[in-house]
């Protein structure tokens, strides 16, 4: 890039994937992006001549949130059934395409949004879901059963 003796800008031109945005010689804001890859594009312009420098640059969207809740289906005697429900968690800029279930040990348990487990009464349960979106982001959650 060539300046003038004083270092003079006299234009500045930005362009993001192609397309011109607003922006100064110091800042421009981007808003609004889509989820992927882009660039940007900054060129300036002076007396001695103008320069582009260019950045590529990907953006994610928000993950998912996991979300679980428990419900008594049965009660026996000794033995309650329980439905650990996943169905509460939120995607994130794709849909989830992934539940796992997860004992208190790391066992993998279930691999769909609701899992069925039996729990003996009056004892306490630890789970884990883990819930992935399509772009690959995770979410968990522990939740606790007193049965």
């Amino acid at each position: 890039m060539s300046y003038t003796e004083t270092g003079t800008v006299s234009s500045t031109a930005c362009a993001l994937d192609d397309k011109p945005v607003r922006c100064t010689s110091m800042a421009a804001q981007l808003t609004g992006l889509r989820t992927g890859a882009h660039r940007f594009t900054v060129t300036v312009s002076g007396p001695g001549g103008s320069a582009s420098a260019t950045a590529a640059f990907t953006t994610t969207g928000p993950g998912p949130v996991a979300k679980a809740s428990a419900r008594r289906l049965s009660k026996r005697s000794a033995v309650e059934r329980y439905a650990l429900d996943g169905r509460g968690s939120l995607r994130g800029e794709t849909q989830i395409v992934s539940y796992r279930w997860y004992d208190a040990r790391g066992h993998l348990i279930a691999r769909t949004a609701v899992a069925y487990v039996e729990l003996r009464r009056g004892r306490t349960y630890r789970y884990r879901l883990r819930v992935t979106d399509g772009a690959g982001a995770v979410a968990l959650v522990t939740i606790t059963v007193k049965a």
